[in-house]
């Protein structure tokens, strides 16, 4: 099945207000295939800032991912193939040597009670 769609269509940026009638936030919302996507800012040059980049991408040409709603070319290509004790190895390794006796007891106690819960998985 093809993940990518040339069906985009981009809407007015919209006010969120709270019930006093001030502005909240700014919502930018798109369609993508039939689905609805939505993303909100606190700031208007925020929002309309990414609607512009959502314009230009879908006037450019570029397929859309349906399961993302953004375009491909957006997609992050480094993602790293890096375990997550990996990288918290890695993460106490680069602390350790410039870390104090006291710090280094710390890392350790917290190293130990998160590891764990990482390698046992949650049942849902």
């Amino acid at each position: 099945m093809d993940d990518t769609t040339f069906n985009v269509r981009v809407f007015k940026t919209e006010k969120r207000k709270n019930a006093k009638g001030a502005v909240t936030s700014h919502r930018v919302l798109w369609q993508v295939a039939e689905r609805m996507w939505k993303r909100p800012f606190p700031k208007e040059a925020q929002a309309d800032a990414f609607r512009s980049k959502l314009v230009t991408a879908s006037r450019n040409g570029e397929p859309f991912s349906v399961t993302t709603g953004e375009p491909v070319s957006w997609a992050r290509a480094d993602r790293p193939d890096l375990s997550w004790y990996a990288f918290a190895c890695k993460f106490v390794d680069m602390k350790w040597t410039d870390a104090s006796a006291k710090h280094r007891a710390g890392i350790r106690a917290h190293d130990g009670h998160v590891r764990p819960a990482r390698q046992h998985p949650v049942a849902v």
